[in-house]
């Protein structure tokens, strides 16, 4: 049973509460996980910048090369 469906059995609470309570329970993670996963993106991107493992030295080439491949063995650092 879904969030909605089971508020729709809560006694007292209004249509537009219910629908409020809805979508803040749908948006809330979003805005919760999404700062903290783009975090960790860039930390695995500076992290690959540093070690050498991205494919082009400078931050222009990066944007428009393709990446390597995940099993590919990592380039020898600088």
């Amino acid at each position: 049973m879904n969030l909605a469906a089971q508020l729709g059995e809560a006694v007292g609470l209004t249509r537009a509460e219910r629908d409020v309570i809805t979508v803040a329970a749908t948006e809330c993670p979003y805005h919760l996980v999404h700062p903290a996963v783009s975090r960790v993106l860039l930390l695995e991107l500076n992290a690959a910048r540093v070690t050498g493992h991205l494919p082009v030295a400078d931050a222009r080439g990066r944007w428009t090369s393709s990446w390597p491949s995940p099993t590919s063995a990592p380039r020898a650092g600088p």
